[in-house]
Formats: structure tokens, sequence, C-alpha cells
């Protein structure tokens, strides 16, 4: 099931985190997720809500905490790469910058651009939210 969750308001704008359920909760399953988190005072277990709420006190503590990326989806060694490497020394670069395996990035970035190309149709067909979002789903 999809849901969002409000990170912050700034400037008449509210940054929303839209997140699927199931996929949020196995990134927190995953050991290098885990670790991460922990690492950035994240509570340990797997508790969504007290995982989104630390996520909401790093966005007061820093501009953009870079660990938002694996609640994107990205890969948590990627995205540790980042931090360790201050955004530097990558293997590729697209949707985010690849620090390894970078064949299994390519084919991510390959489903995220099938996944946006489907969204925008849907979108186009002008259909009310509810129904949009139930044929994202299915896509």
């Amino acid at each position: 099931m999809l849901r969002t969750f409000e990170i912050q308001t700034r400037r008449e704008a509210t940054l929303l985190l839209l997140y699927d359920e199931a996929a949020i909760a196995a990134c927190f399953w995953d050991p290098a997720t885990a670790a991460l988190l922990t690492k950035h005072g994240y509570p340990a277990g797997h508790d969504r809500e007290k995982m989104l709420k630390r996520l909401r006190e790093r966005f007061l503590e820093c501009d953009i905490p870079h660990e938002i990326g694996v609640f994107l989806g990205y890969p948590a060694e990627d995205v540790l790469g980042f931090i360790e490497n201050e955004g530097k020394n990558c293997l590729c670069c697209r949707y985010w910058k690849v620090y390894h395996n970078a064949a299994r990035a390519m084919e991510m970035f390959r489903q995220i651009d099938e996944a946006h190309s489907r969204a925008i149709d849907i979108l186009r067909e002008q259909k009310p939210l509810d129904i949009a979002v139930r044929l994202l789903k299915a896509a």
C-alpha cells in the first residue's frame, strides 16, 4: 500500500515521502541498511514510524541527509560509498551515484525509466488521483 509521510514544510512548500509500506519495511530488514541507519542515530529494530520520525529529525539537522537514499530505494552500499567518498570517485551516475555493482544499478535505472514512462502516461490521462494511484501500483 502506498503511504505518504510529511518530512517538513519550508517556505510554503511541503516535502513528502511517498513510499510503499512493504518496500520500506524490507529496506529496514537489510543488514547493510540497518547498520547505516544506526550509525546516523536511527533506532535499532524495524519500526517504520520511529524510522520516519528520525528521518524528519535528520532534515532539521542538515539540509538533505545522505541516508535518505535508502528510503528512496538506493542500495545501502552506494549511499555509504557516497558518504565515504564525499560524492567523488563513483563508477557511474544517473539517479544516484553508484559505488558498487554498476550492472545492478544500470538494471535499476532501466526499471525506473520504464516506471517513469508509465507514470507519465497515466497522469496525462488526468484521472482522479485515487484511480491514478491504483493504476500506478498495478503497473
